[in-house]
């Protein structure tokens, strides 16, 4: 994985149970996590989505003990860029951090993540990736890893 993290046998908490989730969610199943658990503020839409899983309140929620926390929310983002989904006081004791959001860089979350000292990562691996495979589908091509690098190494310029 891109962001030396596998999430394979780890127990992962998804922040959001809108349409990014389910492909969160989707990932984690494939790759084998031990544990997943939905993280909403609207608890009831979200065991009706995810009926299998665990679903906690996003006001009852501690990182502790999570191997990894995916924002898969819009907070964070315009107009809202000094918005956390959690507080810094939630995210303590979380092993990694990914955010989906790649424009600001850096969210609060992230900040809040860097000042606890907690790996993490931005969406902008993941938007390079989902370009380069786009155009695979498109041409009816299948495109190395490498271009993946290729293309996030420039984005990540801009």
């Amino acid at each position: 994985s891109h962001y030396s993290f596998e999430a394979q046998g780890k127990k992962c908490a998804v922040l959001g149970s809108g349409g990014a989730s389910r492909a969160v969610v989707a990932y984690l199943e494939e790759h084998h996590a031990k544990s997943i658990a939905i993280i909403s503020r609207d608890i009831g839409r979200a065991k009706k989505k995810y009926p299998e899983l665990h679903c906690i309140h996003i006001g009852e929620f501690s990182g502790i003990g999570f191997d990894l926390i995916v924002n898969a929310t819009p907070v964070g983002t315009a107009p809202h860029e000094d918005s956390s989904p959690i507080s810094k006081e939630q995210l303590k004791g979380a092993g990694f951090v990914m955010d989906l959001i790649y424009n600001p860089a850096e969210t609060m979350l992230l900040k809040y993540s860097r000042e606890l000292g907690i790996p993490s990562a931005n969406g902008l691996y993941m938007l390079a990736a989902q370009g380069v495979y786009a155009q695979g589908i498109w041409q009816s091509r299948t495109f190395d890893q490498a271009l993946v690098n290729r293309v996030y190494e420039e984005i990540k310029k801009l």
